[in-house]
């Protein structure tokens, strides 16, 4: 049985789980916190001694490589790969938004539909990514101009959007009628794609693995 630790610091929410051949065994959360870098070892210590396992029988870790917030993706990332180095774990970095979306598929049974993910980002600029309903991914994570936002091309369909970008979209041109879904940025969003990951041996360099900022650090 495989015991993945799931890191999730992209956005202001602080998520850190042990999930056991795909069921959550131990989870903390924090919302809209400024505090990542003191509560994410808080969050892994607790984690372990809930479970009252030892780091030994993790078989992998998982986090999130972005888009989002710098400093958080970052701070996620860094523990992330000197606990893999550590214990000699393999590392599973996977997309914010991609992993949202398909979170998003699963609260729902629509055929046809377009899910989007999204996640706010500077001044008038969002970040997003969309997959149809069987997990094709239509348009990988990306970041977008709001007053420039049409998502056209998917007119017709049943649109689905998760996300803290409800104010900022009513700057758009977007005449999509979008359904919300109430989908929040966490670790729990890893766990359906960690897992087939990690079944099929897929990992990440651990030298050469990078944060997914989309746009330049400043």
């Amino acid at each position: 049985m495989a015991k993945l630790l799931f890191i999730d610091t992209s956005s202001k929410n602080c998520s850190a789980l042990i999930a056991d051949d795909g069921q959550v065994i131990a989870e903390r959360f924090e919302a809209n916190t400024r505090s990542h870098a003191q509560l994410l070892p808080v969050f892994i210590n607790e984690l372990f001694q809930q479970t009252k396992l030892e780091r030994s029988e993790l078989s992998a870790l998982v986090v999130s490589a972005g888009p989002g917030s710098y400093t958080g993706v970052r701070i996620g990332m860094s523990v992330a790969k000197g606990m893999c180095y550590t214990l000699d774990l393999p590392l599973i970095a996977l997309d914010s938004l991609s992993s949202m979306a398909e979170a998003m598929i699963d609260k729902t049974t629509e055929n046809d539909a377009v899910y989007i993910a999204t996640m706010d980002s500077r001044k008038g600029e969002i970040y997003y990514a969309a997959m149809d309903d069987k997990g094709q991914i239509l348009s990988p994570s990306q970041p977008a101009v709001v007053k420039d936002l049409t998502w056209d091309k998917w007119i017709g369909k049943k649109v689905f959007i998760a996300g803290n970008t409800k104010d900022k979209l009513q700057d758009s041109p977007c005449s999509l009628i979008l359904t919300r879904l109430p989908i929040d940025y966490s670790a729990k969003n890893y766990i359906k794609s960690a897992f087939e990951r990690f079944e099929k041996g897929i990992f990440d360099d651990l030298v050469y693995k990078e944060p997914n900022y989309l746009k330049p650090f400043q």
